[in-house]
C-alpha cells in the first residue's frame, strides 16, 4: 500500500491514509508529504474521492463504511494495482507463496542495469531502492499475492510462478483449488516462467519457460559453497550463460537468482547486464538481514513465517550455536499448519517463542503461540517483549547467532533495542 501511495503522489494525486499505529513506514510517507492518520475514523476521509483498502480491512471498518454510505469510489489494493498496470506497455507479475520480494528486487536491479524504462512495485524494502522504483512507463514489475485470491485480479504479459505451497489456506478449499488459481493466472499471461522443481507447477500443461536446480531451460552447474559465498554456472538452454559468485546463501537463493535470470533473458536483456544487476543486489530488509549484535552475538532477521520457509532458511545457516526466536503470524495460519510448524521447529535447542502477531484476525487459542509452545517442550514462550529480550541477552555469547523469524512486529521491537 505504501508503494502505491508513493506512486500516486509522484503522479499528481493528493494522497492521505490511515493506519493502526505509527511506524517507520507511516513516518516515511509523512516525510514525503502524505497526511497519515493514526487510528481509523470516518472523519479521516474528509475530501477524499476514491478510497483504496487492503484485504486486511473488514467491512465494519468505520472509514470503509463511511465511504460506502457516501457512495465514494472504493477499490481494493489488488484492483488498484491492476488498474495502474494498464498505464504501461508491458507487465511482469511475480507470483508464488515464497520468494516474491527477493525475485522482484533482483529483477529490479537487472532492469536498472540494463537502463530499462520501468516501474517496480516491491512488497518489501530493497536495501538500495526501497519499495518503489519509479523509473519510466514502459515496463511494470510487481509482486502478485495469492492471499484473498488477489492473484485472480491481475493479468501479466510475463507471468512468473515461483512455487505453490499450503499458505493462506483459509482462502482456498484445498491445494487443488490453490493450484488452479495459479494455473489460471498463468493461462492469462502471454509468457509463463515457472519453477519446474515445484511439484504442483510441474503439472502445468501450458507452454512455458522453465527453470530448476538441475533441469529446466535455465539451471545450475558446478555449484560450490562455503561459509561466505556460493558460486555456480547458470545454464541457458544447454549452454553456459555466465559464472557467478554471490554472498546470498542457501539453495533457495540460487533458485531466486534463476527465476530472475529466466525472466530477464525472456525480455532480451543481455547476459552482461543480467550479471551486473544480480551483483549489484545487496538484499532486502528482513530477508537474511544482519541487524546488529546482542551481547556480541550476531543478530539475523528473516521474514519467513511459513514452516517451509523456516526449514529452508535454517538449513542454509552455517553456525555452531543458533538461538532462534520465532513469532507466528496470524492465528489461522498457525492453526492450519500447526503440525508443520512443530516439525519445522522441533530439534532446535535454543528456541524462544513470542506471542502471535494477530494482524487482521481475532484471538483463537487453537492458533495461538501458547498452543504451539505446548507441542515444543524445549521452547520458552513469552507474551512480554522485555522478558524475552532479557533472556535472549542473558543466553547469547559472542560466538552465537541469534535468528529472529516471522512477519510480525517482533522485528521492529528488536531493531529499536539495537539502534
Amino acid at each position: 500500500m505504501s508503494a502505491l501511495a508513493k506512486y500516486l503522489l509522484n503522479h499528481g494525486y493528493y494522497v492521505t491514509g490511515s493506519d493502526r499505529i505509527q511506524t517507520s513506514v507511516t513516518e516515511e510517507l509523512e516525510n514525503l508529504g502524505i497526511k497519515v492518520y493514526i487510528g481509523h475514523k470516518a472523519e479521516n476521509l474528509k475530501n477524499a474521492e476514491i478510497v483504496i483498502y487492503t484485504s486486511a480491512i473488514k467491512e465494519d471498518n468505520p472509514e470503509l463504511q463511511s465511504a460506502r454510505i457516501n457512495k465514494l469510489a472504493c477499490f481494493d489494493r489488488a484492483e488498484l494495482l491492476n488498474y495502474l498496470s494498464k498505464r504501461f506497455k508491458f507487465k511482469i507479475g511475480v507470483s508464488g507463496c515464497h520468494g516474491k520480494t527477493t525475485v522482484t528486487s533482483i529483477l529490479s536491479h537487472i532492469l536498472f542495469s540494463a537502463n530499462c524504462s520501468f516501474t517496480a512495485h516491491i512488497g518489501g524494502y530493497d536495501k538500495e531502492f526501497g519499495n518503489l522504483i519509479d523509473n519510466g512507463q514502459r515496463i511494470f514489475l510487481t509482486e502478485i499475492c495469492e492471499f484473498s485470491r488477489n492473484i485472480g485480479k491481475f493479468t501479466a504479459d510475463v507471468g512468473v510462478a515461483l512455487n505453490i505451497d499450503n499458505d493462506h489456506m483459509n482462502c482456498y478449499k484445498n491445494m487443488e483449488d490453490l493450484s488452479k488459481t495459479f494455473y489460471d493466472y498463468l493461462d492469462r499471461s502471454k509468457y509463463k516462467v515457472i519453477n519446474i522443481d515445484d511439484k504442483y507447477l510441474k503439472k502445468y500443461k501450458g507452454s512455458k519457460i522453465t527453470y530448476g536446480f538441475k533441469e529446466g531451460d535455465f539451471h545450475v552447474k558446478n555449484l560450490k559453497t562455503n561459509s561466505q559465498t556460493q558460486s555456480f554456472t547458470v545454464m541457458e538452454y544447454g549452454s553456459p550463460l555466465f559464472d557467478i559468485e554471490t554472498k546470498l546463501q542457501g539453495k533457495y537463493s540460487v533458485m531466486n537468482i534463476l527465476a530472475a535470470v529466466s525472466v530477464a533473458r525472456s525480455l532480451g536483456v543481455n547476459a552482461e547486464n543480467v550479471l551486473k544487476g544480480i551483483q549489484s543486489f545487496r538484499g532486502v530488509k528482513r530477508r537474511n538481514e544482519f541487524i546488529g549484535k546482542i551481547n556480541g552475538a550476531k543478530v539475523i532477521a528473516d521474514y519467513c513465517h511459513h514452516p517451509s520457509e523456516i526449514k529452508c532458511f535454517l538449513s542454509g545457516l552455517k553456525t555452531k550455536k543458533l538461538i532462534v526466536v520465532f513469532q507466528p503470524h496470524t492465528y489461522s495460519r498457525t492453526k492450519i499448519l500447526l503440525k508443520d510448524f512443530v516439525n519445522a521447529l522441533s530439534g532446535i535447542e535454543n528456541l524462544y517463542l513470542y506471542k502471535t502477531y494477530a494482524a487482521r484476525e481475532d484471538f483463537d487459542i487453537e492458533g495461538s503461540c501458547m498452543t504451539l509452545a505446548s507441542y515444543l517442550p524445549n521452547s520458552k514462550y513469552y507474551d512480554n517483549f522485555e522478558s524475552l529480550y532479557q533472556d535472549v541477552t542473558n543466553n547469547a555469547t559472542e560466538s552465537d547467532t541469534v535468528v529472529i523469524l516471522g512477519a510480525g512486529d517482533l522485528y521492529q521491537k528488536i531493531c529499536d533495542k539495537l539502534s
